[in-house]
């Protein structure tokens, strides 16, 4: 950015002169502070934690397919529980040893069904899901102190940034308290003294009647 010259010591020009300067100084610093805060913090933040999302999807995925497994089983135990029922009733409305052997195969397929179901989901709130969660704990543990030092760095660039910016400001508010109308309007009339010199006082010439001006009618004049 380039800036107009005074032909004068003008301490007003020159506060003016810095402000632009400063804000100029001020584009510059928080464009560099955006690329700072892109190369040391954006970027490796994502590259930490884009392992950390990988395995945290991998861990839900893991949790929904026990959840369908465990539901899968639910639905078995409740088809075998119905079909258990149904013998039951079945073989007190008519009491034969065929009723009989099915109500005994039922009650025995839903035995199974039932201790099966309930290992499965000891299995699962015991040990999977326990260590699932310790996993996610260890993630987010990781990924909060990724962001937490990420979000320290770039406090620290822009209070570093802010800083300089404060010692500048304050230096540029002294110098417009400190200018003066008085020294600029002496500075400008010993500017103009000098580089003018001394004046007289206008005169007109004396002008006779002929030659005619140029826009004059002709007119004949005597030799």
């Amino acid at each position: 950015m380039s800036y107009g010259k005074a032909t004068c010591p003008s301490s007003l020009f020159h506060t003016w002169e810095t402000l632009l300067q400063e804000v100029e100084a001020d584009v510059i610093g928080f464009n560099n502070a955006a690329q700072s805060l892109e190369r040391l913090v954006s970027t490796p933040l994502i590259e930490r934690t884009f392992h950390m999302k990988v395995q945290a999807r991998k861990l839900f995925a893991h949790r929904e397919g026990c959840e369908v497994i465990l539901g899968k089983a639910d639905d078995q135990l409740n088809k075998s529980r119905q079909d258990y029922r149904g013998a039951f009733l079945n073989y007190c409305n008519n009491p034969t040893p065929a009723t009989l052997a099915t109500y005994y195969d039922s009650h025995n397929t839903y035995v199974q069904q039932l201790t099966a179901t309930n290992a499965m989901l000891d299995q699962y709130h015991k040990h999977t899901l326990p260590t699932i969660l310790q996993e996610l704990e260890e993630i987010l543990t990781d990924v909060t102190s990724a962001v937490s030092e990420a979000i320290c760095q770039e406090g620290e660039i822009i209070t570093d940034k802010s800083n300089n910016q404060l010692r500048r400001y304050e230096s540029l508010c002294a110098q417009a308290r400190a200018v003066s109308s008085t020294a600029d309007l002496a500075h400008l009339a010993r500017t103009l003294l000098t580089a003018t010199p001394p004046m007289r006082p206008p005169k007109r010439a004396f002008l006779p009647p002929y030659p005619p001006d140029a826009d004059d009618p002709p007119l004949d004049v005597p030799a």
